[in-house]
């Protein structure tokens, strides 16, 4: 989950709000590749900001997991 950590980290150190978003699509699905899936996603997003002051209240986490909640919901329809 490195890697997941550090894609996170990365976007929010460069301050990119995902302004486009073919690239926040992209890198929704590569989170969720490296995870296994949508639900360990959310969970290590989770789980990232409770042990990372600075993503706590990041809006790049947020971000991200409003686009793995949608991806969720559409899978549920």
């Amino acid at each position: 989950m490195e890697n997941f950590k550090s894609i996170i980290l990365e976007i929010h150190q460069k301050g990119d709000y995902f302004s486009s978003a073919e690239y926040r699509a992209e890198v929704v699905k590569e989170l969720v590749r490296l995870c296994g899936g949508v639900e360990v996603a959310v969970k290590e997003i989770n789980k990232l900001r409770q042990e990372n002051s600075q993503l706590s209240n990041s809006i790049v986490c947020t971000n991200i997991l409003c686009v793995l909640k949608e991806k969720k919901d559409r899978k549920s329809i």
